[in-house]
């Protein structure tokens, strides 16, 4: 599948990628957190730093995982009906719709952040840029939707789901 939209899975690959640094970057942090409380004291703000890094590894996961059919589906409704191919299109159309309302929430959010100085408690790490990151994923997320409506899996491909 991914062979057929090559600049989409490029952009896909390179949030996943980022999504994989901040994910080994919560694994170090979590393994030296370990460490320092069993010798010193913990990291401060170790649980604020995981959260952020939490919300932009999952985000920006979420592209990469649709466009191989990585997520969860319930397919006991769809599987029945003949029409599968149509179906699948219009459920890409109704969450892109809503993932993209989400990006757009989070935006305006981030401007709210922004607008308000809003810091983490603990470190007083700056807020909206997290929350952008967070918005991007979505966005990609929007774009891989769209893709599956654009360019629907091959029969053979469809079957294999």
């Amino acid at each position: 599948m991914p062979h057929r939209r090559p600049h989409h899975y490029r952009l896909q690959k390179s949030f996943m990628a980022a999504a994989g640094v901040a994910l080994v970057c919560m694994m170090l942090l979590t393994i030296i957190d370990i460490v320092a409380r069993s010798f010193f004291t913990p990291i401060l703000g170790s649980v604020e730093l995981l959260g952020l890094m939490g919300a932009v590894a999952a985000s920006f996961a979420l592209g990469y995982t649709q466009i191989h059919d990585g997520h969860l589906a319930i397919d006991i409704l769809v599987e029945r009906l003949m029409m599968r191919r149509t179906t699948r299109r219009f459920n890409s159309v109704v969450f892109s719709l809503f993932f993209l309302v989400i990006g757009i929430y989070l935006l305006r959010q981030s401007w709210i952040y922004f607008s308000t100085g809003e810091l983490t408690e603990t470190l007083q790490i700056v807020f909206y840029p997290f929350v952008i990151a967070a918005a991007l994923g979505f966005f990609s997320l929007c774009i891989a939707l769209v893709m599956d409506v654009i360019y629907p899996p091959d029969r053979s491909e469809e079957e294999a789901l």
